[in-house]
């Protein structure tokens, strides 16, 4: 089995995306939360997953969240049951709010 998942002739490529690790500032609370590399968390995190370059900043509160690469969820939001595509900003004093069955999905690339 070995020789067959590693045959030099089939070879596996890869594409490697190194991030530095991610910043737990002084504000930073996480609980029971997957948090990718290249992350700065200022803010809540409770139950969420967070991609790669997730920005949350100081006074915000995520939970059940899923935030894809590269999201920047400013200062005073609130989030609970949402999903949130790459690229997406979140600006200031921003409440969304979903349900476990229904959360609120906002597409690739928007500001809220």
């Amino acid at each position: 089995m070995r020789d067959d998942l590693f045959n030099p002739d089939h070879p596996i490529y890869t594409k490697v995306k190194d991030e530095v690790p991610s910043r737990y500032l002084s504000t930073a609370n996480v609980k029971n939360s997957l948090v990718a590399d290249g992350c700065v968390i200022e803010g809540e995190v409770d139950s969420c997953v967070l991609f790669r370059g997730v920005k949350v900043a100081k006074g915000t509160k995520l939970t059940n969240c899923l935030v894809l690469q590269g999201c920047d969820i400013q200062d005073g939001c609130d989030l609970d049951h949402v999903i949130l595509d790459k690229g997406c900003t979140v600006h200031s004093g921003r409440r969304l709010a979903g349900y476990e069955s229904f959360p609120v999905i906002i597409r690739k690339g928007s500001n809220i």
